[in-house]
């Protein structure tokens, strides 16, 4: 196909796209009607080819060598050239093998471009994947399994091999390959034949588990295909009515699911035997009547010979299901289930505290809901609580809220029951009626809590910090009173103002504890102060008439809290413990009571030893600075040294100077905390190798006079004692005078002078 030199001159977009368009149309045309069943798939000029992965392709009428290109979006993306091949006889065919291409763009055999666009091709072709769907069904249901007799339709709709590719159904049942059934072949079988394949009459096959596949067995009859569909399962069973229970033991009101297996479209009766008034199939679940909760009721089974019914129990006891041929009732199957009482074991603390949360939980043997009462009383909290589906349940509770259970603020021994889908209660709190039975109990132990405190410190700088931590039980903050020594008109730790100190701090509701930091202001009164930590108790509420604050720094005669009814200003601090202890007394409130010194901040050194020249100058000392506080060690004489920062630890503080580049003389040790709070020692750096270095000129001076006076009384043992006649000997060595003796102890004296001089 060729396009004219005047539609090249086109210019309008509109125009060259409808050109483009028509000219694809022409070449893709209709699809031939490939038949396959051969060992290649022959392709041959004309209209568009289908050709799947995997196949063989021979390519037959063409007069050039067939190459196939690839298109992807107009662009040439590919190019395939067939390989040729020449008979004995001179005939030449030319092949492709094993197509594995891209399933993206288009194919065209021979392409006809003109100004780098394809406009024509000697054979398009369709190319795509091998598809190879398998379902099983009886009419137009999906089923796995059936029973024996009923019709099995095959359907393999949606495969795209050749008609006359030949394939093989493959089945294998409990004795192995079924090849043929009812004088039908299921081996080598073209895909026509095998598309209009439908009912397979199971009359005869054997009870047992089946697997069904299409399988391509021979390439050489397939166009080269080697493929094969998913495997399906089918069970084929007894064609008599049969019932089996998902479970044959369930508590009380669970629901047990049936299979009931038979022969498609026969009429069954479903039935509790005896007609218990306490068993039942309740309507609407599975394929139990839509309308009715009934003990007996006809059906029909479905297509693929299976049932599902549900059937519940409101007692224990041991019941029959039984399903029957409606219209061979000696035909039936019968399944026993027992059932037991429903149970809940409950998971709780055998101890809570009064005014903490805990976890109401535990586990049903069966049930949606269940209500918690606490001796018979129902609150909303506790009232029908989900069970999971692993049959455990929980729920947070706060004894302290005010819908809480009442006997959960009262210290003693309560019991909490059970009721597994008992009804809701329309309004709370509500009693449970003594006609009813728990599924389930157990007693816990509710106490009241306590408050546990700690200082940091036992004393503490003036400007410095300290912490109150501890644990508190059973509320949600606790306060904190600091008294001064001179009582509640004394200096207010944390400022200026005469008063007493007033601040709460909130507890953990997992650990139950809490923490509080003071900064003691750098100019209060030194001394003792009290420190009271106080909680409400369980009920929430101060002292024995129960106020809603224990205090108020901004009015502190304030009628709603507790200790506005008392005079506080001439206070004491004995008195002020007196009045705090007469409010708690005759209520649940809680206290402790601890002691902190408050002094003004001091810096000591201890006793330093002098150390020579080079070696490490250790500096300790003592101080009341909180922990970690930073004090700054100097050292100055003759020389410098270079300070040391260092932190407190355990009111103790050290550091170590370097005197490498020291002289000799004394230095002043000065410790500074950094708010003019300091202490000065003098210590004696490169003294004491003085000493050490006259005591050994001094030795050595000693050492000297011996030698010397030694060799005086030699030389004067020589005069007086008359020489012997010499005979001859060799020439002795020579033995130093008084010139040199004298020399050496000169210059030992000179060096004394120098270094006594120096010191």
């Amino acid at each position: 196909m060729k396009t004219s030199k005047r539609g090249k001159a086109i210019t309008s977009i509109a125009v060259v796209t409808i050109m483009v368009a028509s000219v694809m149309v022409a070449m893709i045309g209709s699809a031939a009607a490939a038949q396959g069943g051969t060992k290649y798939n022959v392709i041959e000029p004309g209209p568009s080819q289908k050709v799947l992965m995997g196949q063989d392709l021979e390519f037959v009428g063409f007069n050039v060598t067939p190459t196939v290109y690839r298109y992807d979006a107009g662009d040439q993306a590919n190019t395939y050239e067939a390989t040729k091949y020449v008979e004995p006889g001179g005939e030449v065919h030319y092949y492709l093998y094993n197509i594995n291409w891209p399933t993206s763009g288009a194919y065209y055999v021979n392409v006809d471009v003109e100004g780098g666009k394809l406009v024509g091709s000697e054979a398009p072709l369709s190319y795509e994947d091998p598809d190879m769907p398998l379902r099983l069904r009886v009419k137009d249901k999906d089923v796995t399994s059936l029973a024996v007799g009923t019709d099995l339709n095959v359907d393999v709709g949606g495969i795209d091999l050749f008609d006359l590719d030949r394939v093989d159904l493959e089945i294998i049942g409990p004795d192995g390959q079924v090849s043929e059934k009812d004088n039908v072949e299921f081996r080598n079988i073209t895909v026509s034949e095998l598309k209009g394949f439908k009912a397979l009459d199971t009359t005869g096959l054997k009870v047992g588990h089946y697997t069904f596949q299409v399988v391509i067995d021979k390439p050489d009859f397939a166009c080269g295909l080697s493929d094969q569909s998913v495997k399906k399962e089918l069970n084929i069973i007894k064609s008599e009515v049969t019932i089996t229970a998902a479970t044959t033991e369930v508590p009380e009101l669970e629901t047990v699911s049936l299979t009931v297996t038979g022969v498609a479209g026969n009429n069954i009766t479903m039935a509790i035997e005896g007609m218990s008034p306490n068993a039942y199939f309740p309507r609407g679940i599975d394929d139990n009547p839509r309308t009715e909760t009934t003990r007996e009721f006809y059906s029909i089974i479905d297509d693929d010979g299976v049932m599902n019914y549900a059937v519940e129990f409101n007692d224990t006891g041991a019941y029959t299901v039984r399903a029957s041929e409606t219209n061979d009732t000696p035909t039936y199957d019968n399944v026993d289930i027992t059932v037991t009482d429903r149970d809940v074991i409950f998971d709780v603390p055998s101890t809570v505290v009064i005014g903490e949360r805990f976890d109401v939980r535990g586990t049903a043997n069966t049930g949606d809901m269940v209500t918690i009462a606490v001796e018979d009383e129902v609150v909303q909290k506790l009232d029908q609580i989900v069970i999971e589906e692993d049959g455990e349940f929980s729920e947070e509770i706060d004894t302290s809220a005010l819908d809480a259970p009442s006997l959960f603020k009262i210290p003693g021994s309560v019991r909490l029951k059970a009721y597994i889908d008992r009804p809701k209660e329309s309004s709370y709190p509500r009693n449970v009626p003594l006609s009813e039975n728990d599924d389930g109990s157990v007693a816990i132990l509710m106490t009241r809590g306590e408050v546990l405190a700690e200082l940091s410190t036992d004393a503490v700088a003036e400007g410095d910090d300290f912490t109150i931590t501890g644990t508190a039980a059973g509320t949600q903050q606790v306060d904190i009173l600091i008294v001064a020594p001179r009582g509640y008109s004394g200096s207010q730790i944390e400022t200026d103002e005469n008063k007493m100190y007033y601040t709460t701090t909130s507890v953990t509701q997992t650990e139950h504890t809490f923490y509080k930091k003071i900064s003691v202001c750098d100019d209060v009164d030194n001394g003792r102060y009290l420190v009271m930590v106080l909680s409400p108790g369980s009920d929430g509420v101060w002292g024995k008439t129960g106020y809603p604050r224990l205090y108020n720094p901004n009015n502190i005669r304030d009628i709603d809290t507790a200790l506005g009814e008392y005079t506080l200003e001439t206070r004491t601090q004995e008195e002020m413990l007196e009045v705090v202890e007469d409010m708690v007394f005759l209520s649940d409130d809680l206290l402790w009571i601890g002691m902190i010194n408050v002094q003004s901040p001091f810096v000591l050194l201890n006793p330093i030893a002098g150390v020579g020249i080079g070696e490490p100058l250790e500096i300790s000392g003592t101080t009341n600075r909180e922990e970690g506080y930073t004090i700054v060690v100097t050292a100055k004489g003759p020389t410098e040294l270079t300070p040391a920062t260092v932190p407190t630890t355990n009111r103790t503080f050290n550091a170590t100077l370097d005197t490498t580049d020291a002289r000799i003389g004394a230095y002043i040790v000065r410790a500074d905390d950094g708010d003019a709070n300091t202490d000065e020692a003098m210590v004696d750096i490169g003294g004491a190798q003085v000493e050490e270095k006259i005591k050994e000129i001094d030795e050595g001076v000693e050492k000297i006079k011996e030698e010397i006076g030694e060799a005086i009384d030699e030389k004067i043992d020589e005069k007086l004692t008359p020489e012997p006649t010499p005979e001859p000997t060799p020439e002795p060595e020579a033995t130093p005078g008084f010139e040199g003796v004298f020399a050496i102890a000169g210059l030992l004296a000179i060096a004394y002078l120098v270094l006594k001089r120096r010191k």
